[in-house]
């Protein structure tokens, strides 16, 4: 009833509503349901996005934003109404101030679209910033500072923070006294997992040439277009910049339901095409064919195994194979 100001940050794919105090109360798909003959909103969110491909041809799912802008402006205005009511009640003594999470390359008539469509939904004010600029607020970046090493870890592959909610490994604790001195941060488009900022790697929330050092550990085979998360880090990446990637060739599926999915493998001559466009491609396999198997069996819940595996993949010089686990890939622009 008294909320006066909320933000919020449309995305192609989902949208999430942050009220000051409160932090993220709302995260939903970017769906509406709409009906053809009436020409009416049947349900926005989660409820239109469960209707997906179960619906007749009397209704019409519609995804309103395209590449973080407005593609449909009045399905728009009904999914900002919809925010506005859920996060601030359907009765309201003041009209809210709202402040838009917008594309850094957007023109200022799709900025124009965003206000125009805010005020219908019924806020008293609109405010637009660009994304990149929110992110590094949000996780604290001195933006008004031009000194500091940023590095960005996608999908939190280091599994160095247990507070994170992502998989913790106390083994790999030793890694944290050598973050001490550069902005590790941690993005990821599931607001659960608890990352410094919310967001997908096929459109990064940074600036061009604006990252030091970019990580990306098991996380290009779950995406759908690795080709776009690609050019969206070698975009991000400063000059100079480095990204360390691992990528999977023999290994098990391994989805996680209701977060990710399991879509790719990775071969040597694929991991050039996919990175062509960085000055230096380094690729180290994992392991070899023999400690592969190992690894998949049940005998490679045994430590030993593991250990004469990989010294016999490196006496018959199996390493050396295409036939290996996977890689750890090393990028600079």
């Amino acid at each position: 009833m008294f909320v006066t100001k909320i933000g919020i940050d449309l995305g192609t794919c989902n949208s999430l509503v942050f009220l000051p105090g409160r932090g993220v109360v709302l995260s939903e798909p970017s769906v509406v349901a709409v009906t053809l003959s009436e020409n009416k909103i049947l349900a926005v969110g989660v409820e239109a996005k469960e209707m997906t491909g179960r619906t007749p041809d009397t209704i019409r799912i519609y995804r309103p934003l395209k590449d973080g802008v407005i593609a449909e402006y009045r399905i728009t205005e009904a999914m900002l109404r919809y925010f506005i009511a859920k996060a601030g009640g359907k009765f309201r003594l003041f009209k809210p101030e709202l402040m838009i999470g917008v594309p850094a390359g957007i023109t200022s008539t799709e900025r124009r679209a965003v206000i125009e469509a805010g005020i219908s939904a019924g806020a008293k004010a609109v405010y637009v910033a660009k994304e990149p600029i929110l992110a590094a607020i949000g996780a604290g970046i001195p933006i008004n500072s031009c000194s500091g090493h940023i590095i960005i870890d996608i999908g939190g592959g280091l599994r160095i923070l247990q507070e994170k909610g992502n998989r913790f490994d106390k083994k790999r604790k030793w890694i944290l006294p050598l973050l001490k001195n550069v902005n590790y941060k941690i993005i990821d488009p599931t607001v659960e997992y608890k990352p410094d900022i919310v967001g997908d790697i096929h459109n990064l929330p940074f600036d061009d040439n604006s990252i030091d050092a970019i990580l990306c550990i098991a996380v290009l085979e779950h995406v759908e277009n690795p080709f776009k998360a690609s050019e969206e880090m070698y975009r991000s990446l400063k000059p100079g910049g480095y990204v360390l990637v691992y990528v999977p060739f023999i290994f098990y599926y391994h989805a996680q339901k209701g977060y990710y999915k399991d879509y790719w493998r990775f071969t040597k001559d694929g991991i050039d095409l996919l990175f062509n466009k960085f000055k230096v491609i380094e690729k180290e396999c994992v392991r070899g064919p023999f400690a592969t198997w190992i690894k998949l069996s049940p005998l490679g819940r045994i430590k030993l195994f593991n250990y004469f595996a990989n010294i016999i993949d490196k006496i018959i010089y199996k390493k050396g194979s295409n036939q290996v686990s996977g890689y750890y890939v090393f990028l600079e622009k």
